[in-house]
C-alpha cells in the first residue's frame, strides 16, 4: 500500500530525536531486543519497550504462513510515562515518541510460562527513582496478547500525580486505514478494516481490576501527538476510514517511595467473519462469588444479524445469559452481552466460559477464569435489584465490603455498568486492613421504559488482581398508583388564632418516587365557616398553598399566615407526581378561632331504640382536652329556645381541636327535640355549641 511521505517523515524524525536522546544520556543497559515466535503471533520487544506486533490472519494461520504486522512500520507502538513531584510534569517515553526523555533500558529477558512465553522489559525513568516493568504475555492459541505495566517508586519523591499512555500507529491486517468503536464495558478502543474475510477486529482493551480512564481512537498523528503532549484523551473515536491510531489512559493521584502501580490490559486481533465475539480477558476469581463476564457482540456486515445466545463453563459452574437470550445487532454496530457465572464455594483451578451465537451467523468467544484463594473480601449485599421504579424516579443501595483475610487489600477504582452509577464510595483506591469494611452506594436512575441489568465492580489490586462483581437490575415502567398524602397524628385537624400561623405536618407516601410537588387548599362552604356541616360540605377554595416539590416517604412541614375570619374550613393536601399522577386527602379541618367554641353535626333524624351517629369538634386554643355531655331538652317549637332537659350523654374526657364521631342508643320517646354539646376544658372553660333538632321517630 502507498503511504503519504509525510509519515515516513515524521518516523525518521522520531527515531532520529530519540537516538540523540539516548548518545547524551546515560549509557544503555540491558539485553538487545527480544522476539517470540508464537503459533499464530509473533512478539518482537526492544530494551526500550517499544512494541512489534504480527499475527497470522484466521484463513492463513499454519505454521509455514507469514505473520502480519499490524502497527505501522512494525513497531510504531509504545508507552509514555508522565510524573508530577509537585512542581513540574517529567516525560519518559520509548523510541516511537517524544515526551521529554527516554526510557534508560535496565533488561530486557524472554521467559517461558505455563501454555506460552513473556518478555519481560525493565526501564529506569531517568534519576526520578521509578522503574517501569512491561511484561507482555502470549498463550499458545489465543489470538490476543496480555500487556501488563508495573510502576514502583524506588525514590524518595512522592509523585502528586502519574499518567501512563499505551497505543500508536495502527496497521491493521496489513492496512493502514480503519475506523473505529468504543466499548465501555470493557474499556475497550477497536478498529476494523474493510477485509473482515480474513481479519475481524483489532482491539485494545483494559482488565477490568485495572479499568482504562479516558480513551481515544481516530488520526494516528493526532493519537501520538496526545501522548507527548500529556494531554487528556478526549474519549472519542472516529468513525472515518482513515489513517488510524488508538491509545488508552490510566491515572493515578499519587505514588509515593516505596509504592507500585499494576496495569493490566490485553491487545486483540479476532478471526474474520461478518459476527465477531470477543470475550473479556482472562481474570481471577473468588471462590462462592457471582461473576459478571462482558461479552462484546460486533456485526461487520451491512445488513442486521439475528442471534441466539447461549453460555456454558466447562467446569459444570452455572453461567447464564443475562436478559433475553435473542438478540439483533445491527448493521456495523455491536452490543455487548453479559453473561453471569456463579463460582462454587469449593471452586479451584481454572474455568472457561463460552458464549456461543446462532442464527443468521455462528461463532463462540471464550473467557478463562481462575480461581484464587488468597484474598477474602465478603459483599453484602451479593445482589441489588432496584424494583420496578417510574420514569424520573431513582433508587439506592449501599453495598458493604469486608476484608475478612489475615492480609490488607487494596481496591482499585470502582464502577458500574449500563444504566447505574455509583455515590458515597469509601472504597476506591482504600487499603482495607483485616477485618475491616468500607462502603459504596450503587444508584439507579429510571429513563426510558424497560429492564436494565449491570453490575458493580469492585477491583482488587493488591496483593493480586481480582474483581468482584455485584449484580444489578432495575425495571423503569409507567406508574399507575398515584402518591398518598396524609397529615401526621394530631394534624387531621389544625387550630389557629385569626392572623396567627397555621402548620400543617404531614406524609406524601410514593414508592415509585423520591419527589413530588405538593399544594394547600383551604376550602369553605357556600353559607361560609359557621359550622361544622358548613365545613364538612366544603367545596369553594379561599387560599391556596403552593408548597413546591418536597421528598416523598417523610415526614413533612408546611406554615402559613392564617388570615381567615374565625370559623371551620376544610384542608386538602394534593400531591401530583412527576409522572402527573395526583393523589388527595380532603379530611382535614382548619379552625379558626380565638376563644373555645363547639361544634356539632346538624338537625338529625333518629327512630326510638335506634343508634344516633355523629361528629363533632370542640376548638379550644387553650386546652388539649376538654369534658364533654351531649345533651337533649324539651318542649321545641321552630324558633323556641330549650327548656327542660331530659337526657345527658357524658362523653368523659375527650381530645380537643380534633373531629371525632360518638354513638349512642336513642331511649327517647318519639318527639321533636333540642340537642347540643356542652363541655368543661382543663383550664375551666365553659364552652356551649349551639342547638340542633333532634327528631325521634
Amino acid at each position: 500500500m502507498r503511504r503519504k511521505r509525510s509519515k515516513w517523515v515524521v518516523c525518521i524524525l522520531i527515531a532520529g530525536v530519540a537516538a540523540l536522546l539516548l548518545a547524551l544520556g546515560a549509557p544503555v543497559a540491558g539485553a538487545a531486543t527480544q522476539t517470540y515466535d508464537g503459533d499464530v503471533i509473533r512478539m518482537v520487544v526492544s530494551d526500550d519497550t517499544r512494541p512489534g506486533i504480527y499475527v497470522k490472519p484466521s484463513t492463513a494461520a499454519g505454521s509455514g504462513d507469514p505473520y502480519i504486522q499490524q502497527y505501522y512500520a512494525g513497531s510504531a507502538w509504545g508507552s509514555v510515562v508522565w510524573l508530577d513531584d509537585g512542581v513540574a510534569w517529567s516525560g519518559y517515553c520509548g523510541s516511537y515518541h517524544f515526551a521529554g526523555s527516554g526510557f534508560t533500558p535496565v533488561s530486557n529477558v524472554t521467559n517461558a510460562v505455563p501454555g506460552g512465553t513473556e518478555i519481560v522489559t525493565v526501564v529506569a525513568l531517568g534519576t526520578t527513582g521509578v522503574q517501569l516493568t512491561q511484561r507482555f504475555t502470549h498463550l499458545t492459541g489465543d489470538r490476543f496478547v496480555t500487556k501488563e505495566w508495573v510502576l514502583t517508586n524506588n525514590g524518595s519523591t512522592t509523585f502528586s500525580n502519574v499518567r501512563l499512555y499505551h497505543g500508536g500507529d495502527t496497521y491493521f491486517g496489513n492496512n493502514d486505514l480503519a475506523y473505529g468503536f468504543y466499548d465501555p464495558s470493557k474499556s475497550m478502543v477497536y478498529v476494523r478494516n474493510l477485509d473482515y474475510a480474513n481479519w475481524g477486529i483489532m482491539g485494545f482493551y483494559a482488565n477490568p481490576a485495572t479499568p482504562a480512564d479516558r480513551y481515544f481512537q481516530g488520526n494516528y498523528y493526532t493519537c501520538w501527538q496526545h501522548l507527548c503532549n500529556r494531554a487528556d484523551l478526549p474519549n472519542t473515536v472516529d468513525a472515518n476510514y482513515q489513517d488510524a491510531g488508538y491509545a488508552l489512559e490510566w491515572d493515578r493521584s499519587a505514588l509515593a517511595p516505596g509504592q507500585s502501580w499494576t496495569i493490566q490490559a490485553y491487545e486483540v486481533w479476532t478471526p474474520g467473519g461478518p459476527l465477531q465475539l470477543l470475550a473479556p480477558g482472562t481474570q481471577n476469581v473468588a471462590s462462592e462469588s457471582t461473576v459478571t463476564l462482558p461479552f462484546t457482540v460486533q456485526n461487520l456486515s451491512e445488513e442486521p444479524l439475528n442471534l441466539t445466545l447461549s453460555a456454558a463453563a466447562d467446569t459444570g459452574w452455572a453461567a447464564s445469559i443475562v436478559g433475553s437470550t435473542t438478540v439483533t445487532v445491527p448493521a456495523n454496530s455491536s452490543v455487548v452481552q453479559n453473561v453471569q457465572v456463579i463460582v462454587p464455594a469449593a471452586a479451584t483451578g481454572n474455568a472457561a466460559v463460552t458464549l456461543t451465537a446462532a442464527g443468521d451467523a455462528a461463532g463462540t468467544a471464550t473467557a478463562t477464569l481462575t480461581v484464587v484463594e488468597n484474598v477474602d473480601v465478603a459483599i453484602t449485599p451479593a445482589s441489588v435489584n432496584f424494583g420496578t421504579l417510574a420514569p424520573g424516579a431513582s433508587g439506592s443501595q449501599v453495598v458493604t465490603i469486608t476484608n475478612n483475610g489475615t492480609d490488607p487489600v487494596t481496591f482499585g477504582t470502582v464502577s458500574a455498568s449500563g444504566q447505574f452509577g455509583i455515590a458515597d464510595d469509601t472504597c476506591s483506591g482504600v487499603t482495607l486492613a483485616a477485618g475491616a469494611s468500607c462502603t459504596v452506594t450503587a444508584t439507579f436512575t429510571a429513563g426510558a421504559l424497560g429492564t436494565f441489568d449491570g453490575s458493580l465492580s469492585i477491583p482488587v489490586v493488591d496483593p493480586l488482581l481480582l474483581t468482584r462483581t455485584v449484580p444489578l437490575a432495575a425495571t423503569v415502567a409507567e406508574n399507575t398508583t398515584p402518591p398518598v398524602p396524609r397529615p401526621l397524628a394530631g394534624y387531621s385537624t389544625v387550630v389557629v388564632k385569626p392572623g396567627g400561623t397555621a402548620t400543617i405536618r404531614y406524609r406524601v407516601t410514593d414508592a415509585a418516587n423520591p419527589t413530588t410537588t405538593v399544594t394547600l387548599q383551604i376550602l369553605t362552604s357556600a353559607s361560609g365557616a359557621r359550622t361544622l356541616v358548613a365545613a364538612q360540605r366544603a367545596t369553594t377554595v379561599v387560599k391556596i398553598i403552593k408548597v413546591g416539590t418536597r421528598a416523598t416517604n417523610t415526614n413533612l412541614k408546611t406554615s402559613f399566615v392564617c388570615n381567615l375570619k374565625a370559623g371551620v374550613y376544610r384542608y386538602h393536601i394534593i400531591a401530583s407526581s412527576p409522572s402527573k399522577l395526583v393523589g388527595r386527602y380532603q379530611n382535614g379541618y382548619l379552625a379558626v378561632g380565638s376563644q373555645p367554641k363547639a361544634y356539632i353535626q346538624g338537625n338529625r333524624s333518629v327512630a326510638s331504640g335506634g343508634t344516633l351517629t355523629f361528629r363533632y369538634l370542640l376548638i379550644d386554643p387553650f386546652a388539649k382536652q376538654a369534658r364533654m355531655k351531649f345533651v337533649v331538652t324539651l318542649p321545641v317549637k321552630v324558633g323556641s329556645a330549650p327548656n327542660r332537659v331530659v337526657k345527658v350523654f357524658d362523653l368523659g374526657m375527650r381530645p380537643t381541636n380534633i373531629v371525632r364521631t360518638a354513638s349512642f342508643r336513642c331511649t327517647l320517646k318519639p318527639g321533636t327535640y333540642r340537642w347540643s354539646l356542652r363541655a368543661v376544658d382543663t383550664v375551666g372553660a365553659i364552652i356551649r355549641s349551639g342547638s340542633n333538632v333532634l327528631i325521634v321517630r
